[in-house]
C-alpha cells in the first residue's frame, strides 16, 4: 500500500523516509492526476478544513484511505473538531478515517497518540 504525506502535517518529517509522494495542496494534487487509488493518505488540518467535501467522498467511495494527522490536540479538542468542526466523526467512529491525536481517546475513536510536544522538546 502507498503512502502519500500532506507537507504540512505534525508527523511529515518522521513518515517523509517512508512516503511514496508528497502534496501540499490536495485540490491541485488531485487535479494534477497525481492521486494515487488505494493510498493512504496522511493529511493535516490546514488541508482536511480547506477540502472537506473532497476528503468525504474520497473516503466513503473507498477511493484512499485517509489518516488525520492532529496530535497538537488532546483526545477532547480534537473529537469536538470532528465532530463539529469537521463533521467527519461518523467516519471516524466507522473505521473510515484514522486519527492521530495527542492526547489518549475513549475505544470508540481509532486514534494513535503521538506526543508531539514531548518530541519538540527533546529535539
Amino acid at each position: 500500500m502507498k503512502l502519500v504525506l500532506d507537507t504540512h502535517c505534525e508527523v511529515y518529517d518522521l513518515l517523509k523516509p517512508w512516503a511514496d509522494a508528497e502534496f501540499w495542496n490536495l485540490r491541485e494534487h488531485i487535479s494534477d492526476g497525481k492521486l494515487i487509488p488505494g493510498a493512504v493518505y496522511l493529511i493535516g488540518r490546514q488541508q482536511l478544513s480547506m477540502n472537506l467535501s473532497t476528503v468525504r467522498e474520497l473516503t466513503t467511495n473507498k477511493t484512499i484511505k485517509i489518516v488525520f494527522s492532529n496530535p497538537a490536540e488532546g483526545s477532547s479538542p480534537l473529537k469536538y473538531h470532528c465532530e463539529n468542526v469537521y463533521q467527519i466523526g461518523d467516519l471516524i467512529k466507522s473505521n473510515q478515517i484514522l486519527l492521530i491525536g495527542g492526547g489518549d481517546m475513549e475505544s470508540s475513536w481509532p486514534c494513535l497518540t503521538y506526543d508531539c510536544f514531548l518530541s519538540k522538546i527533546l529535539d
